[in-house]
């Protein structure tokens, strides 16, 4: 009856554990591969306090001969909140090995909220199965840090119940460690201080792994050197540890010093050495003694004479600049009246005092002097002008540099300079590392659309040695229209051709560059072409005088022409006799360099020229920034009477009749496109009836 009460509450877990509860307590126990019982009690209401114990934990199971039996395992009581009310503990799995127990929690007292008491909740608990450890394995790794051997490694056992216990044999005097590893788990370790010799780390079923520390002996050096005080030598022996694993003791004049990677260096110092031999001895590690030794010259051997007078923007000299030599082996610190230096040895420097006259001292001993000179420092300056292009006529260039005096620059020199002239300066300079620092601007650039300075600012320092070199460049851009017609003598109705050229002569490159023509009132465009596809024509105005833009395509170096622009028109039929017209043409272009590009875009740029352009067509005044202009000569063509047909007068360029009309482009306007194909279409009839006249004319008897 007791066990089918117990069993009406029972809650099964896993094989060799269980949990239940009852009212407000619970009971979680389970049983390890050692046969160890573990339990917790847990409740978030506390019994009441007193005497009697308020929780009681048994552990109940038939014994061998098949009887049941209780043992109680603790007795105690919930602490008061808030604190978790939990009681923990384990016991031993009982004599005689039984298939299972059952562990019960008994509440002995009221609860706190007054439910009855002895509500007993139990657990059953199976007996532990044999436990199988898993594979185990093991890594050993042997090195030499801090002065000592060091072994580490990683003890590994693979998935299984248990644990595995890992012996590592370490080389002596140091004992055997081990390491229980539970299965299914990793475990680092780290060894140190061990002497030189075999590692070995074994396990049950693993074979042993094997591994050598062999740390080497330390070694070191040591280095004398010598510093002048008083003229007396100082000398100081550096050790330094240069290698192994291991300390290595120095012993040096009878004093013993430990050198290792973590004191890899110690200096000794004997002050107050007398000129002559300096010897010491010395053993270092297990080496025989020997001698350290060095030659100690400490006797002043100073020269000292003026180098340069430094000159202010005025040219006054305001400070002085001596050289003093130490024509010593070993350094030497020095003083004057307003200035301090160590000199390195069998070594000069420059040091700079405002006065004339210096005396220089060693140690507060005066040991040499000298005095200044008339001598001014300073460097060569050469200056050059270069033209990219040339201007119309000869100029003259301005150049001015600046030297900056605290935060600004005051004028230093001004002077005139021709392109390939080369003028030379000397600049005054100094010794002083921040130096002197100039700032050259060309004052008057003549006509030149740029100009650069390089470099526009540079710093002297030192007294006239190699010479700085600047050069100045100026470009000039310039541009030539040619147009040519191939007619000066025309009929109405007679086709007119006009072809135009433009050459870059000036240095820039000119980009972008559009060629603009105002047609004669008296002519209607036919087509416009430029040859190769170098560029794009359009009918800007469609209106008589008609505007015809040509874009090029291409950059246009210097002294590179544009392709061939054929223009192709129709005389009016009804133009009068001995009418003349003249027409002239326009360039415009935008010179590379230009200091302040008017537009962020080549395309911007061609809207800005092509605006100028139709503002005025055949001027180049105002004058567009950054852009040269130019136009052509004016052509002129004389209308003649006749009825018969006549070729027209040719002149330098041959009429040819384009294979094509004018672009039909979003820009041409429809009223311009409908006006020239009226005209083309009257044009064509006026030569047709123009042909059979001439026709009939011809089949006429000739009268005698």
């Amino acid at each position: 009856m007791l066990v089918a009460g117990l069993l009406s509450t029972l809650i099964t877990l896993a094989i060799g554990a269980g949990a239940a509860s009852a009212h407000e307590a619970s009971l979680v126990a389970s049983a390890d591969c050692a046969g160890t019982v573990s339990y917790t009690v847990t409740s978030w209401s506390a019994g009441l306090p007193g005497s009697n114990a308020a929780i009681q934990i048994t552990d109940s199971f038939f014994d061998s001969s098949g009887t049941w039996t209780d043992l109680i395992v603790q007795n105690g009581a919930f602490g008061n909140l808030p604190t978790v009310p939990t009681i923990s503990g384990t016991f031993p799995w009982p004599a005689g090995n039984p298939d299972s127990i059952w562990v019960s929690v008994n509440v002995l007292a009221p609860w706190g909220d007054g439910a009855t008491a002895a509500i007993s909740t139990s657990v059953q608990v199976s007996r532990p199965q044999t436990c199988i450890p898993g594979t185990p394995s093991a890594t050993a790794t042997a090195v030499c840090a801090n002065g000592t051997g060091t072994v580490a490694g990683t003890l590994t056992v693979g998935p299984g119940t248990g644990s595995v216990t890992f012996t590592v044999t370490l080389p002596a005097p140091a004992a055997a460690q081990t390491f229980t590893v539970p299965s299914g788990t990793s475990q680092n370790y780290s060894i140190p201080n061990l002497g030189n010799g075999t590692v070995t780390v074994t396990a049950p079923g693993m074979s042993t792994v094997t591994t050598t520390i062999a740390c080497t002996a330390g070694s070191a050096t040591a280095t004398p050197s010598v510093a002048c005080v008083n003229h007396n030598g100082d000398v100081t022996v550096t050790l330094a540890y240069t290698g192994g694993d291991l300390p290595i003791d120095v012993v040096l004049d009878g004093v013993t010093y430990t050198l290792s990677a973590q004191v890899p260096t110690k200096t000794v110092t004997f002050p107050g050495q007398a000129d002559g031999t300096f010897s010491k001895t010395i053993k270092i590690g297990s080496a025989a003694a020997t001698v350290v030794t060095l030659d100690v010259a400490c006797d002043s051997k100073l020269t000292a004479t003026i180098v340069c007078n430094e000159l202010d923007v005025s040219g006054t000299a305001v400070s002085y600049w001596f050289k003093i030599s130490n024509n010593d082996s070993l350094p030497l610190a020095i003083t004057w009246a307003d200035g301090a230096v160590t000199i390195p040895a069998n070594s000069s420097v420059n040091v700079k005092t405002a006065n004339k006259h210096i005396d220089v001292s060693s140690t507060g001993n005066p040991v040499v002097s000298a005095d200044a000179a008339g001598n001014a420092c300073g460097t060569t300056v050469n200056f050059t002008k270069s033209l990219i292009g040339q201007p119309a006529t000869g100029e003259t260039y301005t150049v001015t540099v600046s030297r900056l005096v605290g935060a600004s620059y005051v004028p230093a020199l001004t002077f005139d300079l021709l392109a390939g002239v080369t003028k030379t300066f000397t600049l005054p300079s100094t010794f002083d590392p921040a130096g002197i620092t100039y700032k050259v601007d060309e004052t008057n650039a003549g006509t030149a659309q740029i100009h650069t300075v390089t470099p526009s600012s540079f710093t002297l320092n030192g007294n006239l040695g190699q010479a700085v070199s600047v050069a100045i460049t100026n470009g000039y851009a310039s541009v030539a229209l040619d147009k040519q017609v191939s007619a000066t003598k025309v009929k109405g109705g007679d086709q007119l051709q006009y072809t135009l050229v433009a050459t870059n002569t000036g240095g820039l490159t000119l980009d972008p560059v559009i060629v603009a023509d105002s047609l004669p009132p008296e002519v209607s465009l036919v087509s416009a072409l430029v040859a190769g596809g170098k560029g794009d024509c359009t009918l800007a105005k469609a209106d008589k005088p008609q505007l015809v833009e040509c874009v090029m395509n291409d950059p246009l170096a210097p002294g590179a022409k544009t392709a061939t622009i054929t223009l192709v028109t129709t005389v009016d039929a009804s133009v009068a006799i001995d009418a003349q017209f003249l027409n002239q043409a326009k360039v415009l272009g935008t010179y590379a360099g230009n200091p302040t590009p008017p537009s962020s875009s080549r395309t911007d740029e061609i809207t800005r020229l092509r605006s100028a352009v139709q503002a005025n067509p055949v001027s180049c005044i105002p004058v567009v920034a950054g852009t040269v202009c130019n136009l052509s000569a004016k052509v002129g063509t004389t209308v003649v009477s006749g009825t018969d047909s006549e070729s027209p007068v040719p002149t330098t360029t041959p009429v040819t009749t384009p294979d094509m009309t004018v672009p039909a482009i979003a820009s041409l306007p429809v009223t311009g496109a409908s006006r020239i194909s009226n005209m083309l279409t009257i044009g064509f009839v006026l030569l047709s009836l123009g042909g059979l006249a001439m026709f009939a004319r011809r089949r006429r008897p000739t009268i005698n």
